[in-house]
């Protein structure tokens, strides 16, 4: 797997932990940074996430995310394949590869983006099971409703344009119904005001969530 691996094709099952790895990881994430234009840039979160397409005995990564007082020298998740431009991130995430601590993912977000997706998954407890960052597919437990109720496993990811006033959310979930080979999508679009309010909640699709 490459460092200019793409993070729009990942699919990964993420879990918080503590310490994960603790200083050795501390130490990747700090010689990350400092390639990427600041030494001196705070860890903000260090999760631990399962990739599936992986090579074997190679699944298991920890994403560290970290904050900078200027902009990172590192591009942003783009719309489309790959990486964009210079966005000028302020934040950095990074993936390492847990089998022999080498990275291989790295992408920028920008300060409006951290914010107003903090700010999008805060408007409702749905909202938890998505990603706090851009550029991640994760496997997930989405509720279910009606009589049946439990969870449906699917994949769960989040989008945020990287412009410096993100104001909408899309929280995107995947998953097949029974047997079906089919995937099932639902999207659940939150826009927020200027001030980070939340203005609206749209959904598209007919989420586990919402089956009487």
């Amino acid at each position: 797997m490459t460092r200019a691996l793409a993070a729009a094709s990942l699919v990964v099952c993420a879990s918080l932990v503590a310490g994960c790895g603790g200083s050795s990881l501390q130490a990747i994430a700090h010689k990350q940074a400092k390639y990427y234009g600041d030494p001196h840039a705070a860890i903000t979160r260090i999760e631990t996430v399962q990739i599936r397409g992986a090579r074997p005995g190679h699944e298991r990564w920890a994403m560290i995310q970290m904050k900078s007082r200027h902009a990172f020298r590192v591009g942003c998740i783009s719309a489309g394949p790959g990486l964009a431009g210079d966005c000028h991130a302020r934040y950095l995430e990074v993936g390492v590869d847990l089998t022999n601590r080498e990275v291989g993912l790295y992408w920028g977000l920008t300060a409006s983006e951290v914010s107003t997706i903090a700010g999008a998954r805060h408007a409702s407890p749905r909202f938890r099971i998505f990603p706090d960052t851009a550029g991640l597919y994760l496997r997930c437990a989405i509720p279910r409703c009606g009589p049946s109720r439990g969870t449906v496993t699917g994949t769960c990811s989040t989008n945020a344009r990287p412009s410096d006033h993100v104001r909408r959310v899309e929280f995107i979930e995947t998953w097949r119904n029974g047997g079906s080979v089919n995937l099932s999508k639902a999207v659940w679009v939150v826009t927020l005001s200027r001030d980070g309010r939340v203005q609206s909640i749209h959904v598209t699709g007919q989420p586990p969530q919402l089956v009487p």
